[in-house]
């Protein structure tokens, strides 16, 4: 597994070299990049271990869904992944930033922004502008033109899609812009590190693996993820 995690917080990140096998690129945030357990416990380095993949890791701490975007038109695309996972979670609708940050700065505001979405979800207030809607609805379709190999992880489960209206809000962008895209079985919501921290603990990364393996077998097949339209 190659973890560039810190992808443009590291200065001598792990190299790339020539393609030998089928890549696959997971993009998203912490929870991506696999915050608060061992990096062997990290669901990538499981699917490095149980499938047929070079998986990179390229989930950084702290960012957006406009900055997930960006990094992977400046970096991701050139490594000519054959499918892309982007884990998208709650809190990744974020006002686009002017420049990256360090990875001290993303974890600060990190644990910030999500204090202040929980007082503002306490408090019956609006957690984003609509600004900040409209910019992640241009990285999601900033991605559909960047990758006709995507498939989107909403970090949700068919139970805590019904209350969470920022995941609701993704799930209406993806079905409008034909990404295919699947959520999270409520088992692995029983498997956080604890009841503030909504990283995945040891065996929920190994459910996550699982669930992206079993993603991985249909797309193998040609099969569509895709597709919650209405009659």
């Amino acid at each position: 597994m190659i973890d560039n995690g810190m992808y443009w917080q590291l200065k001598n990140r792990e190299p790339i070299g020539e393609k030998v096998k089928k890549r696959l690129l997971i993009l998203g945030d912490s929870v991506a990049y696999g915050w608060g357990v061992d990096r062997k416990d990290v669901f990538t380095t499981i699917l490095s271990d149980k499938t047929d993949y070079e998986v990179i890791n390229f989930g950084v701490p702290g960012t957006n869904s406009v900055e997930q975007s960006l990094l992977f038109d400046i970096e991701g695309k050139a490594l000519r992944p054959d499918i892309v996972f982007w884990i998208i979670t709650n809190n990744d609708v974020a006002a686009r930033s002017k420049k990256p940050t360090s990875f001290q700065r993303n974890i600060y505001r990190s644990y910030l922004l999500t204090a202040l979405f929980y007082l503002k979800k306490r408090m019956s207030l609006p957690i984003y502008t609509q600004l900040q809607f409209e910019e992640a609805k241009q990285a999601i379709a900033q991605m559909k033109q960047l990758c006709d190999n995507l498939v989107v992880c909403l970090y949700a489960s068919p139970e805590t899609i019904k209350r969470d209206k920022i995941m609701k809000f993704y799930q209406k962008e993806l079905v409008s812009n034909r990404i295919n895209f699947f959520l999270l079985t409520d088992e692995i919501f029983e498997n956080k590190i604890d009841r503030i921290d909504g990283h995945l603990n040891i065996r929920g990364n190994r459910l996550l693996a699982q669930s992206i393996g079993a993603v991985l077998n249909v797309t193998q097949i040609g099969l569509t993820i895709y597709v919650r339209k209405k009659s």
